[in-house]
This record gives C-alpha cells, structure tokens and sequence, in this order.
C-alpha cells in the first residue's frame, strides 16, 4: 500500500500545486486538510473542470476555495 500523503493537500495551497498532485497521483483526487490534518474536502479534477467554466480561471487561487466541502467519507475503527 502507497503513502496516502500523495493524496492530501492543505487548503492554502493554490489549485496549480493541487493539479500538479492529482496528475502525480494518477487517480483523478485530492483530499484537502486543514493544518491540525482534518479533513476540509476534496478536489477532483472533473470539480476543477467545472469550476473553470464557472469561474475566470486563476490557477493562484487556494485550493480550499475550490474543493468540494461535503464529501462523502467513512471512518475506520482499528
């Protein structure tokens, strides 16, 4: 099992950086965090897709401003 750190990015990072990651990690998702690695949302790169043809697009934009903010999740119990 990889690292699951090349699927989280914080949320002050811009959207460039977290395009960079999605490509990097081959599976289309980020999942975005706050600095305390709680969960913020997440950014696919079909909800970038949408949020360029919604949005003058500006790739400095923090990815905090783009992401998702109600994915789905589950939580795992050890």
């Amino acid at each position: 099992m990889g690292s699951i750190d090349k699927y989280l990015i914080l949320g002050s990072v811009s959207v460039s950086e977290a395009l960079q990651k999605i490509v990097f990690n081959k599976s289309g998702i980020v999942f975005v965090i706050d600095n305390q690695q709680r969960l913020i949302g997440s950014l696919t790169d079909g909800d970038f897709r949408r949020w360029i043809l919604k949005n003058p697009p500006s790739l400095s934009t923090a990815v905090s401003e783009v992401c998702n903010r109600k994915p789905i999740f589950i939580h795992q119990y050890e």
